[in-house]
């Protein structure tokens, strides 16, 4: 049985938050129609990492990704996305110097309505353009806030297998899906996952 792993991502308007899930989940770039709430599935394979040398131990995880929409509408879902996800990653574009001020803001609401166990990454994506922001002002921040912090790029493909694995041993190390999954019946949805990943409904 798949063991199930809850990603949540969140920012400021535009800063690429459904192009990132779909290009881990369907390995395309994909920054077409949105929908302000998208969930999304994938399974992969993922070393443990407390096998020995001479067994190459893997374990299928499969990662629902939910791409939290930041408009005023839906303020009201967010809360409950924060919850219940294990890791969530807070996106800015490294191309606009107004979504990494707005970064602190989403923090505040992240540390407010998530889990104490839950774990933030910082991410800039568009890393393939130009930087408005300097590497000092991002590291700054993120010790500030206690937080690790990935380059990302959806369109050219850049770090976010990395961040995704990274998340789930971390994830892994604290015990989190363990933790977090013991909490699911308080929710008021239900998700029913195809076959076929990066189609999944909810109900």
């Amino acid at each position: 049985m798949d063991e199930i792993f809850d990603v949540s991502l969140t920012g400021h308007y535009c800063v690429g938050k459904t192009a990132v899930a779909r290009r881990f989940v369907n390995n395309v770039y994909d920054d077409g129609l949105y929908i302000p709430l998208e969930f999304s599935c994938k399974t992969i394979e993922v070393e443990t990492q407390h096998e020995s040398q001479d067994n190459g131990n893997k374990k299928r995880v499969r990662f629902r990704v939910w791409d939290i929409s930041s408009n005023y509408g839906f303020r009201d879902t967010r809360p409950l996305q924060y919850k219940r996800s294990h890791n969530i990653i807070l996106l800015f574009d490294l191309s606009n110097v107004s979504s990494f001020e707005h970064v602190p803001i989403v923090y505040r609401d992240i540390k407010k309505y998530s889990s104490s166990d839950t774990i933030v990454y910082l991410a800039g994506n568009k890393c393939d353009m130009h930087a408005a922001i300097s590497k000092r002002e991002i590291y700054n921040l993120c010790s500030a806030l206690g937080i690790k912090y990935y380059e990302i790029s959806a369109k050219d493909n850049i770090g976010i297998d990395v961040l995704f694995n990274d998340m789930y041993h971390e994830a892994t190390k604290r015990d989190l899906t363990n933790k977090l999954n013991n909490n699911k019946n308080q929710y008021s949805y239900k998700l029913e996952d195809t076959k076929t990943d990066g189609k999944c409904t909810m109900l």
